[in-house]
C-alpha cells in the first residue's frame, strides 16, 4: 500500500515539473535542469522529487513482492499435508 502511495506521489511531482516547465523553451529547461540558469520555478526539486519517488515506489513494490513470495510459500508448504488425499 504504501509502494502504490509512492508511486502516486511520483505522478504529482512529475505534474508539477510539467505544469512549471510550460511556457519555458526547452532549452531553458535544460540550462536550468543542468544549474547552468538559475531556478526561479523549482524545477530541480521537482525533478529531484519524481526521480527519487519512482526509484523507492520501485523498491518498495519489489520489496513487497518479495515478501508475498515468501510467506505465499511459507503457507503452501505448511498447507501441503491437509492438502494430500491419503486416506
Amino acid at each position: 500500500m504504501v509502494a502504490i502511495a509512492v508511486l502516486f506521489a511520483q505522478g504529482v511531482f512529475e505534474h508539477y515539473l510539467a505544469v512549471s516547465v510550460e511556457g519555458v523553451s526547452p532549452e531553458q529547461v535544460s540550462a536550468i535542469l543542468s544549474h547552468e540558469a538559475e531556478d526561479i520555478h523549482g524545477l530541480v526539486w521537482k525533478e529531484q522529487g519524481m526521480l527519487w519517488a519512482g526509484y523507492l515506489g520501485l523498491t518498495l513494490l519489489w520489496m513487497a513482492a518479495a515478501l508475498t513470495l515468501i510467506t505465499g510459500w511459507d503457507y503452501f508448504v505448511k498447507a501441503w499435508p491437509h492438502l494430500r488425499d491419503d486416506r
